[in-house]
């Protein structure tokens, strides 16, 4: 029953991963301390651990769909690596309670920021209004993931973006995005979407496509950072983060591939209710 469970599990927390772009650790932390009886703290070391091979399998299916900035995927990613690290040391002096508390407020904290700024207030979003001044950088063709075609506005020479739409994005505010997320990776064995992916949506104003496809990139890169530091501290169930990294692949690969039937609205709405189901799990029990 044991890998049974740590079959299902992975399956579960790898198609969340690839259909929203979370590492899995608000799926696979909770689910390692309540159904696996680990300790807090191996919960969160064990989570980075399967972090790096979801997050990995999810990466590249949206960086094939042109869903994946890769300049601020990387500048979110080393960013965070060095967050990640600070937040593991930060370990040392908090409880196993403390920990469940703050993974379950911040959750509720970034759901309820989400649903603050809705996406139906900004008209600049949508295909009507691709020539709006606000975002005059972004087509309609970029914001749902659609691969750029070299006959748009042949007359004008016009050069095909990089891949994630060459979005552009505030560099300043990125690290520090990317240093926060890395805090709360090491922090609480999350990949930091949950934070990454309101703020670039929010603050650097990143179409959600985008968002979540990029989110996988910085979350893989801080994964090695995070996870190195708790396999020091020999504080990760490696057999078992195996058997779920091994399923959760598979399940990335059908999360992936559900978002092109699914309208960025209608993720942004699964993603936000699914952060307050979690959070309040963790509150509350």
């Amino acid at each position: 029953m044991f890998w049974i469970n740590g079959l299902i599990a992975g399956l579960v927390m790898g198609f969340l991963s690839g259909l929203l772009g979370i590492g899995g650790g608000t799926v696979i932390v909770p689910a390692l301390f309540y159904i696996f009886s680990l300790t807090m703290k191996e919960a969160i070391g064990t989570s980075l651990f399967i972090m790096l091979f979801a997050s990995l399998s999810g990466l590249l299916i949206h960086r094939q769909k042109g869903q994946v900035n890769l300049k601020l995927g990387l500048i979110l990613g080393i960013a965070g690596m060095a967050g990640a690290q600070l937040g593991g040391f930060s370990t040392i002096v908090i409880s196993d309670l403390w920990l469940k508390r703050l993974f379950g407020i911040l959750l509720l904290f970034c759901a309820s920021q989400m649903l603050i700024k809705r996406e139906g207030n900004r008209k600049s979003l949508s295909p009507s209004s691709q020539s709006s001044p606000a975002m005059p950088h972004i087509s309609a063709g970029v914001l749902y993931g659609a691969p750029y075609s070299s006959h748009q506005h042949p007359s004008r020479g016009v050069k095909p973006p990089e891949i994630g739409g060459g979005v552009s994005f505030n560099i300043p505010k990125s690290i520090g995005i990317g240093l926060g997320a890395g805090y709360l990776s090491g922090l609480l064995g999350l990949g930091g979407a949950f934070v990454m992916i309101p703020a670039m949506f929010i603050i650097l104003q990143v179409p959600m496509k985008i968002a979540i496809g990029t989110s996988l990139l910085a979350i893989f890169l801080k994964a090695i950072s995070a996870s190195g530091y708790y396999l020091w501290k020999k504080e990760v169930a490696i057999f078992l983060g195996l058997v779920i990294a091994a399923t959760s692949i598979i399940g990335a690969q059908f999360g992936a591939r559900a978002t092109t039937r699914l309208s960025a609205d209608r993720l942004r709405k699964l993603f936000v209710w699914f952060l307050v189901a979690i959070g309040i799990l963790m509150l509350v029990k």
